[in-house]
């Protein structure tokens, strides 16, 4: 298993999908079961086998802040 899911240091409502080898966050979901949904999802093997590139993840960022807007 190389996703896990932890509650959001920043707030505490949401959860995390963390990548365990990586200690990035994948994604950040509103319920638990969102979540659970997601990491089942990469531990299956549809991401990057827990090496996922800081760059993909810092543009997704990018596009999700520019949204807002």
């Amino acid at each position: 298993m190389n996703y896990k899911i932890r509650k959001s240091s920043d707030d505490r409502t949401t959860y995390e999908v963390l990548e365990m080898t990586t200690d990035q966050v994948i994604k950040t979901c509103a319920n638990v079961h969102s979540a659970q949904v997601t990491k089942t999802h990469l531990n299956r093997g549809g991401g990057f086998d827990g090496w996922t590139p800081t760059f993909i993840l810092q543009t997704t960022k990018n596009i999700l802040q520019k949204s807002k807007y």
